[in-house]
């Protein structure tokens, strides 16, 4: 009940009606697991009409005056504008995945592999639909792809790392 947590107990029941006159309240009672939300009005009326005189004193003040509210919901809006979707997230865990593992580990693995060949994907995909804006731009030459030689070889399908405990 609002009253106990310091909170007005009339707009409960309001709250209910709000959702019946949106039109909520289809479902018949024998058919459902939930009371109806007819009920539910009548059972916070009686509740409310139930308080003992004492409750008056229950109430708390707001926790945020109008312009104080506000401006917190101004603050979350702006905060809201630089968190990050999900492409970013799948495009940073992506970019983690690319990364080496370890020093440890004498290989690329398979992941490690295929994240860097989606990522240069990307990067081709991006340059390429740059169109006008790549020939405006000054191009740096792009660096010459490491030597196979060079490069960490991939791990034996069979190799098996253990730890040393």
């Amino acid at each position: 009940m609002p009253a106990h947590a310091g909170g007005e107990p009339d707009p409960f029941a309001e709250f209910f009606e709000d959702m019946i006159k949106a039109g909520y309240d289809k479902t018949p009672a024998v058919a459902s697991d939930h009371p109806t939300l007819a009920s539910r009005v009548e059972e916070a009326n009686k509740r409310v009409k139930d308080l003992p005189p004492a409750a008056k004193n229950w109430l708390k003040p707001p926790v945020a005056d109008d312009a104080e509210f506000a401006r917190l919901k101004a603050r979350a809006s702006q905060l809201a504008k630089s968190t990050p979707d999900d492409t970013t997230l799948a495009n940073s865990q992506q970019l983690l995945q690319a990364l080496p593992r370890s020093c440890i580990i004498p290989y690329t693995t398979q992941d490690e592999l295929t994240a860097r060949k989606a990522i240069a994907a990307k990067a081709n995909a991006a340059q390429s639909s740059g169109g006008e804006q790549a020939k405006k731009k000054k191009k740096h030459p792009t660096p010459p792809p490491a030597d196979s030689a060079s490069a960490t070889p991939a791990a034996p399908a069979n190799q098996v790392i253990s730890s040393p405990h």
